[in-house]
């Protein structure tokens, strides 16, 4: 039972320190879901796009560019990050549903294919010239 294997063991976090950008999607591939909750604001990281190409939901900071693609409990969570109860919440929810984390995971690997597809934003730019 995956629920008490999450409550039971502190295992399943992974502290890998720095890696290189090369490797970063096979961590998203061994991951059960990516948190980004930065304090700093960043327009738009670009972490929550690669995630969600990865079939990963994203619990994501509600400061910066964030909102722009994560969906509130759609393609996964936003939370301000000094609310480390919620974040915790949303963390743990997640772990515990992953038929619910599978499917916010692919929710976002369509928003990508359909919003943030080259082809499409190619066409946007010609519009211009």
């Amino acid at each position: 039972d995956s629920q008490n294997n999450y409550q039971n063991n502190q295992s399943y976090v992974y502290l890998a320190g720095a890696v290189s950008r090369a490797k970063m999607k096979y961590y998203y591939n061994f991951s059960d879901l990516v948190v980004v909750p930065s304090i700093c604001f960043d327009s738009f990281p670009t972490i929550n796009l690669e995630a969600m190409a990865c079939h990963r939901p994203v619990i994501a900071t509600i400061f910066g560019g964030s909102r722009e693609v994560v969906e509130d409990q759609k393609t996964g969570f936003l939370v301000n990050p000094l609310d480390t109860r919620e974040l915790a919440q949303k963390i743990i929810y997640l772990l515990q549903k992953p038929d619910v984390a599978q499917t916010m995971g692919e929710y976002g690997f369509q928003k990508i294919k359909t919003d943030f597809n080259q082809d499409k934003w190619i066409k946007e730019i010609l519009k211009w010239y």
